[in-house]
């Protein structure tokens, strides 16, 4: 009864959350499988596809920035906003403009324009990524990390939903400049949110930010926010974490689109079993996660997830054989989007335990750019090993290379434990 209290004490917050991981997801599939299914609807290689994710690169490199927005006011913005939300509605509004410009680029003549959009919707989607995570970290309890985490995963599997069967209706009824389009639309009412959150929150963030100092250089600033973070003793062992958890989820992601093409699945069969399907199973794991990390901890969940995660990239081998199965793809996929989810709500819980109050950004950032980071690398080499060594390979690696994250939680736990 007192943990349903607290949740409705911040009911706001976790309200304004689902909305503002709403935002996140929906930039999220169109740089990822949206796109994916949309080159390989013109025939573009796997291998190509696979170089193409190099466009969300700037969501491993967002430490590089999140410096800035912890420190640096936007001028003209801060005098009625606080710093993080006048980035965020800075980066939303130009996060629109970009997903637009993606849907009218036309890859089948210039690959080059739409390399540049998607670069565009991964940077901005990235910047408004870095105010949401702060203002989640600096926002919410300790002890309601969990359901916070599992309100905005919820929200950016809705997005998902959104920006995956969405558009792909869109584009089978539309066009595709059409389904981009009204998802740059959906996009920019994020603006509203960050403006409600600074009205409507009862924690302050103002108070809790550092300022700018200058009579420092930025250089001293931006050492001072990585070296919070690099200096810990577990830093080394949660970024060995970070690789083997992203090495499933990014590569069933990642190839999920042009596996289910090859199996002979239909642009309307892929968006009710992948999208509609798959995302509301996400939502149930998100669910799941939320309840399991407020009663256990986000380190026994992720364990679970290890476990949960090996079967489900093992249903893909099995998925590798029947081929074109409607129900076992059905079971596949329902399993992984429940795993995700589930995952996904752990180690957003997880990566927060380990931030600086006075660098929440970057704290952060740095740690879940790591995964991006990871995610792109994996991404090209889940392509080439999708053309050159077969299915039944990429997801056997898939399966086998999940379970060293059993090793590293407890090489990132065991210093903590020790103090």
């Amino acid at each position: 009864m007192r943990r349903i209290l607290k949740v409705i004490e911040y009911k706001t917050e976790v309200f304004l959350f689902l909305f503002l991981g709403f935002i996140s997801g929906v930039p999220f599939l169109l740089v990822l499988s949206t796109l994916a299914f949309w080159l390989t609807e013109l025939k573009i290689a796997n291998t190509i596809i696979g170089i193409f994710m190099l466009t969300t690169t700037p969501y491993s490199l967002k430490p590089l920035w999140a410096p800035v927005i912890d420190s640096f006011n936007l001028p003209i913005l801060d005098k009625f906003l606080d710093i993080k939300y006048s980035w965020g509605i800075l980066s939303n509004i130009l996060l629109a403009v970009s997903i637009i410009g993606l849907g009218f680029s036309d890859p089948q003549n210039n690959l080059w324009v739409t390399v540049l959009f998607a670069s565009l919707v991964s940077f901005f989607a990235a910047t408004q990524d870095i105010v949401i995570d702060a203002l989640r970290i600096e926002l919410t309890p300790a002890h309601l990390s969990g359901i916070v985490a599992a309100s905005e995963s919820i929200g950016f599997r809705a997005g998902m939903l959104t920006s995956g069967a969405g558009a792909l209706y869109i584009a089978e009824y539309f066009s595709w400049p059409i389904a981009y389009g009204s998802m740059g639309v959906i996009v920019v009412c994020g603006s509203l949110v960050f403006w409600l959150l600074q009205r409507l929150s009862k924690v302050k963030t103002q108070n809790q930010q550092p300022k700018i100092n200058t009579d420092r250089p930025f250089l001293q600033l931006f050492y001072n926010s990585f070296y919070n973070v690099v200096s810990q003793s577990y830093f080394f062992p949660i970024i060995a974490f970070i690789f083997f958890y992203k090495v499933a989820d990014t590569s069933l992601n990642a190839m999920s689109a042009p596996f289910i093409y090859a199996l002979g699945f239909s642009k309307i069969e892929y968006a009710n079993i992948s999208k509609f399907f798959g995302t509301t199973m996400m939502i149930c794991g998100s669910l799941a996660g939320g309840l399991l990390v407020n009663r256990w901890n986000a380190y026994i969940t992720l364990k679970l997830y290890g476990g949960l995660q090996i079967i489900s990239a093992s249903m893909f081998i099995v998925q590798t054989y029947m081929g074109y199965n409607s129900s076992c793809l059905i079971l596949t996929l329902g399993l992984e989007s429940f795993v995700s989810g589930l995952g996904s709500v752990a180690y957003l819980a997880y990566l927060a335990k380990f931030c600086r109050s006075s660098f929440t950004a970057t704290s952060f950032t740095v740690l879940y750019s790591f995964g991006s980071l990871f995610r792109v690398l994996i991404s090209l080499l889940a392509g080439w090993c999708a053309d050159y060594l077969g299915w039944y390979v990429l997801f056997s690696l898939a399966a086998g290379l999940t379970a060293p994250i059993f090793y590293c939680l407890n090489r990132v736990e065991r210093p903590r434990l020790c103090k």
